[in-house]
């Protein structure tokens, strides 16, 4: 759905609820995102933008609550605007309860504090390396140069996959998030399920002890789990952690450089 296509007012929608708002280039986001986001919340608690199809934004924290906890009247199946239809279903992400529940146990151990804790020698020593190549510069691109290639870096090796696959898998990462067009969306969609159709039958060839064979291996609901709940569950973990980190990671670092005195 191409952002610059206003779609038309539905009967329903009230005039006072119409805001023109893209939440992919919120006005002023240029300059300061934060305090682009902080104008829409100065206005009504819920307000309808006709980018992307036309949707619902809630700007306040009990409204959001309800919508998130309240599975009889709001649901998870769709999380993305304009939704990922082609896409397989997010596991857990676009599964209510109780449907939900079984996929985030299957999940979850592999996030758990104490793997974290394992992990962190790792992450100190890659975050390490990926400095060293910085400071001789003297400057660098904080996202480009050390975001993006932190987590893809681990989620590789967390799950045993090539770390020669990380530009690809970054690319189509960002064109299914991202696009520039519809058309550049649905092939990233395809292109991220061969790759995962193509690692889901090499790991149940051959499997190891990584996340990655542990999820194609598994029982689920006192059967194999199927190929297209695995590849939701490989979507959802791919965006989180490719995508999700290397945006949190880029805002820390901003307000770091912005404001000395929470260093």
């Amino acid at each position: 759905m191409n952002a610059t296509v206003l779609a038309s007012r539905p009967a329903h929608v009230s005039p006072e609820r119409v805001v023109d708002f893209d939440y992919r280039e919120p006005p002023g986001h240029t300059s300061d995102v934060h305090l682009a986001w902080k104008k829409l919340h100065d206005g009504p608690d819920i307000v309808w933008t006709p980018r992307h199809g036309g949707h619902w934004i809630a700007t306040r924290a009990d409204d959001i609550d309800v919508m998130q906890t309240d599975h009889t009247r709001f649901s998870y199946r769709f999380v993305t605007v304009p939704p990922l239809r082609e896409a397989p279903q997010l596991a857990p992400l676009e599964y209510d309860p109780p449907e939900h529940t079984p996929y985030r146990q299957l999940l979850s151990p592999a996030f758990g504090p104490a793997v974290m804790q394992k992990l962190e020698g790792d992450l100190r020593r890659l975050a390490l390396e990926l400095l060293e190549q910085i400071v001789p510069r003297g400057r660098c691109e904080f996202f480009d140069d050390f975001a993006k290639r932190l987590p893809v870096i681990t989620f590789l090796r967390l799950v045993n996959l090539p770390l020669e696959d990380r530009e690809h898998l970054l690319d189509l990462t960002e064109k299914s998030v991202r696009p520039q067009s519809e058309a550049d969306r649905m092939d990233a969609i395809v292109g991220l399920q061969e790759y995962c159709a193509k690692w889901i039958i090499e790991r149940r060839r051959n499997p190891g002890p990584d996340l990655f064979s542990r999820m194609v291996n598994a029982q689920f609901n006192g059967r194999a789990i199927n190929e297209y709940e695995l590849t939701g569950m490989l979507f959802n973990v791919i965006f989180g952690g490719l995508d999700t980190v290397a945006s949190a990671l880029t805002f820390t670092a901003h307000c770091l450089a912005t404001q000395p005195d929470v260093r």
